[in-house]
C-alpha cells in the first residue's frame, strides 16, 4: 500500500511539474559536463535539504491530522481513541494512502517549486524531458 501511494504521489508530482511548465529540455546536447563541487554548491545542498525536510514534515503533520479526522468522521469512529481507530480499515487505508501520496507530491513538486521561488534551485533539476 505504501509503494502504491508513494508511486502515485511521485507520478502526480511529475505530472504537475510538467503541466505548470517547470520541466524543459536541457539547453545543451549530451554529453554533459561534470560540475565540480564548490563551497557554494555544498551550502546550497545543505540549505535545500534543511528547508525541504521542514516542508515535508509540515506536509506530513498537516495532511495526516486532516485525513485522520475526516476518515474517522466518515467511518463513524471516535477520533480520540487512536488505537481503536487505527484498527478500522476505513480509517487506516485513506490515512496512510493520502498521507504518503501527499509527502511524495511535496517531495517531487512542492519543494522544488519552493526552491525555485527562493532562488536556490538546482538548475538541472527539471531537465528530465
Amino acid at each position: 500500500m505504501l509503494i502504491v501511494s508513494a508511486g502515485s504521489g511521485v507520478a502526480l508530482g511529475h505530472w504537475m511539474s510538467f503541466q505548470y511548465g517547470f520541466m524543459h529540455k536541457a539547453s545543451l546536447p549530451p554529453p554533459y559536463d561534470i560540475i565540480p563541487p564548490t563551497w557554494t554548491w555544498a551550502g546550497l545542498v545543505l540549505l535545500r535539504m534543511t528547508t525541504g525536510l521542514v516542508v515535508l514534515v509540515v506536509i506530513r503533520q498537516t495532511v495526516s491530522a486532516l485525513v485522520y479526522r475526516i476518515a474517522c468522521c466518515v467511518a463513524g469512529v471516535d477520533h480520540t481513541d487512536r488505537v481503536a481507530a487505527k484498527r478500522h480499515f476505513a480509517v487506516e487505508l485513506p490515512y496512510k494512502l493520502v498521507t504518503y501520496a501527499a509527502i511524495s507530491v511535496g517531495m517531487v513538486y512542492a519543494a522544488p517549486a519552493m526552491f525555485r521561488a527562493l532562488g536556490i534551485e538546482r538548475e538541472t533539476f527539471f531537465t528530465e524531458i
